[in-house]
């Protein structure tokens, strides 16, 4: 049977830069070997490594980041949606908002239009039912240069 406590110790890490080590332990023996007593070099913690912890087993384990040591990295973070595609949903938003407003605009201009249509239809019906004489002099004053 498998030890679900194993997971947790799996999902930390401790990690440190090999170069700030060696560097450190260099000036020491260095400091050593110029005869200075080993009672004289104090006892110094390292600032380069810092504990890694796995988002995923935090959140199986319902261990809040808050709760984590200072300066403590967390890898395997799942993004959410909005971080992932959040340009693309912006996009997607201003594409509708534009698409709204020319539909706006053509049912306006397709309101507009009938309201004209309307208006020449009576102006037709109003010359379809004056006498041919009334037209004819009509036509002569509306056309006249």
């Amino acid at each position: 049977m498998r030890n679900p406590t194993s997971d947790l110790a799996a999902s930390v890490d401790v990690s440190s830069a090999p170069h700030c080590w060696a560097t450190k332990l260099a000036r020491l023996a260095l400091r050593i070997l110029d005869g200075e007593s080993v009672a004289n070099i104090p006892v110094a913690k390292s600032e380069s490594v810092k504990p890694i912890f796995d988002d995923r087993q935090l959140k199986r384990w319902h261990i809040s980041e808050a709760s984590l040591p200072a300066g403590s990295e967390v890898r395997y973070r799942e993004t959410t949606v909005w971080e992932q595609y959040h340009t693309l949903i912006l996009l997607a938003f201003a594409a509708v908002l534009l698409q709204s407003a020319i539909i706006s605009g053509l049912l306006l201009e397709r309101r507009r239009r009938h309201a004209a249509e309307l208006e020449s239809r009576g102006r037709l019906a109003q010359v379809m039912h004056m006498k041919p004489w009334r037209r004819a002099q009509r036509d002569f004053v509306v056309h006249r240069p």
